[in-house]
């Protein structure tokens, strides 16, 4: 039984942040501690690029095509983008077991949004969840914590669609490497 139970604990339990950081214990305090650091980090990183506003809601350019140029999205490609999700949020196969009437109204919305240019506000939305970079540093630290925004699912799927049918057209920038395939950095 004590092996069973060391098993489950190192495959099931996650490690907890700190209930401690910078000094505070206060919950609210500490989530405006995060809400500090992580809005200082990204417009830290985002001021030479005036065009990465995150309150724009047009869709970025795609070099040499026109927007009246796109083939428009099929329900097969937007069903092996949904089938290509990680399983791991209840949204996702919410969407996934759903009938399949479901994917074609994703895919109607999907094409809608590329016919017009205009995604979504909600697309742009998210939940910054603080994550530990190192766990054998100071883990009270809010420095040592990196941010990870869980995004709408349906979101997802369609970055998933736009990055399958016009990967290949985006221009990529150079500060814009950590999640391409097939780079070592």
């Amino acid at each position: 039984m004590v092996s069973f139970r060391k098993t489950w604990n190192s495959k099931m339990v996650k490690n907890k942040m700190s209930a401690v950081i910078d000094g505070s214990t206060d919950g609210a305090e500490i989530a405006d501690k995060f809400t500090r650091h992580f809005q200082q980090n990204w417009s830290s990183h985002n001021d030479n690029h005036p065009e990465s506003d995150p309150g724009s809601a047009l869709m970025p350019d795609i070099v040499g095509v026109q927007y009246d140029d796109f083939a428009l999205l099929d329900v097969e490609s937007a069903n092996i983008c949904l089938l290509d999700m990680r399983k791991v949020q209840i949204q996702t196969e919410h969407i996934l077991y759903a009938h399949p009437l479901v994917i074609v109204q994703l895919c109607s919305l999907f094409n809608l949004i590329l016919k017009h240019g205009t995604v979504p506000g909600l697309f742009s939305t998210g939940v910054i969840v603080p994550v530990v970079k190192d766990r054998h540093a100071d883990v009270t630290a809010i420095t040592n914590c990196r941010g990870i925004t869980l995004s709408p699912c349906i979101s997802k799927v369609f970055e998933k669609c736009i990055l399958m049918k016009f990967g290949h057209l985006f221009e990529f920038r150079p500060y814009n490497l950590a999640f391409r395939k097939k780079i070592i950095l």
